[in-house]
């Protein structure tokens, strides 16, 4: 039998549920909170305005607990479920205070411009960025060379283009990953969009992914291809 899987470990317990971490002003909570939400491999989001709203409710008018404990216990726990679920866009959403205390940005002295559009409509600016990344984006074989078309036209002279994706045959060889077919990738599929680019590499390759059950190997599509540099 496989150990029961674990999401976080905290002086020596694992924690198989969400954690929430609450205190009071001066108490040292942020400071716990920082460390972990830099730690590898946890997801923590700090100051979500669903629980912060319920939090404050109850500390301004306490007596809205008095007599109505399990309705009172009803909010938090919705409150902390609505903070809890994490969707596409939330970390979009996240409030600049999350942003700021995950700290890589001023670690690194960049700054970044967050942007919430439909990816298929979306129009970066020509030439503008020495990287782009396409990451298991999986659509139809038409939009998935437009969309690669597309980011190719972002790539600054000089820049790199890496792109990974669920391959085809990782549908009846490999691990996990979509079931239809329709939007898995082939190398061909995503470089019909590079025109212009230099491609240096558009294979299959093996990822390895741990699971209960042990390791087991999945197959994904990696193109890399670079914008050649003018003169």
């Amino acid at each position: 039998m496989p150990s029961t899987r674990h999401i976080l470990i905290v002086n020596g317990r694992k924690v198989r549920q969400p954690v929430f971490i609450i205190g009071a002003p001066h108490s040292g909570t942020h400071l716990l909170a920082r460390a972990l939400k830099r730690s590898d491999g946890v997801h923590l989001t700090i100051g979500q305005s669903s629980v912060l709203r319920v939090i404050y409710a109850f500390a301004r008018r306490p007596s809205i607990h008095d007599g109505r404990g399990e309705a009172a216990a009803s909010v938090l726990r919705d409150a902390f479920g609505q903070g809890w679920r994490i969707t596409p866009h939330g970390c979009m959403d996240c409030v600049p205070e999350c942003r700021e205390a995950a700290g890589l940005a001023a670690e690194r002295g960049v700054s970044v411009d967050w942007v919430h559009a439909d990816l298929l409509d979306y129009q970066p600016g020509p030439g503008r960025y020495n990287l782009v990344l396409i990451a298991y984006i999986q659509l139809p074989a038409d939009r998935l060379t437009a969309l690669a078309r597309t980011a190719a036209s972002a790539l600054a002279p000089g820049g790199t283009l890496l792109a990974i994706g669920h391959d085809r045959d990782n549908l009846d060889r490999g691990h996990a990953g979509p079931k239809d077919p329709s939007v898995l990738w082939t190398p061909q599929v995503v470089t019909a969009g590079l025109t212009g680019l230099t491609v240096q590499q558009a294979e299959q390759v093996n990822r390895t992914v741990t699971t209960p059950d042990g390791e087991r190997t999945a197959i994904d599509t990696l193109v890399r291809a670079v914008r050649p540099r003018q003169g």
